[in-house]
């Protein structure tokens, strides 16, 4: 197990700070980490050119995020249900951590904007 540091900011300068132990894995020239927080499991897997997030409980959604691209996700909670875009700008990872900015929309309006890093704390790999 590691720890991950997750914070993100978006455009209406709400901040989150999160820190969890997460299973890391390495498989098939990507970077997986596996962890769980109050809103459910969540898996981020960092590929060349491409970050998937799956998150399941709570709150269910799966975002691909591909630089320079946009693509659709699905946004599940008890209470809501909706498909938005998102438009990657950037997608930067270098030593042990991923910076990702991206915007989403709603039928083409902007919603949001958001950057979001995921830093490794400590260094125990599991293969």
């Amino acid at each position: 197990m590691i720890n991950l540091k997750i914070e993100s900011i978006d455009k209406f300068g709400e901040k989150t700070i999160e820190e969890v132990k997460a299973l890391k894995i390495e498989e098939n020239n990507s970077i997986i980490y596996r962890y769980s927080n109050d809103l459910g499991k969540c898996m981020i897997r960092i590929s060349d050119k491409m970050i998937d997030i799956v998150r399941t409980g709570q709150i269910e959604s799966s975002q691909v995020l591909i630089e320079g691209e946009t693509t659709d996700f699905i946004y599940k909670t008890p209470y809501f249900n909706n498909v938005f875009q998102i438009k990657t700008k950037k997608l930067e990872y270098k030593e042990k951590e991923l910076t990702i900015y991206y915007s989403i929309y709603d039928n083409n309006i902007e919603v949001n904007k958001l950057k979001v890093r995921v830093r490794e704390l400590s260094n125990v790999i599991i293969n």
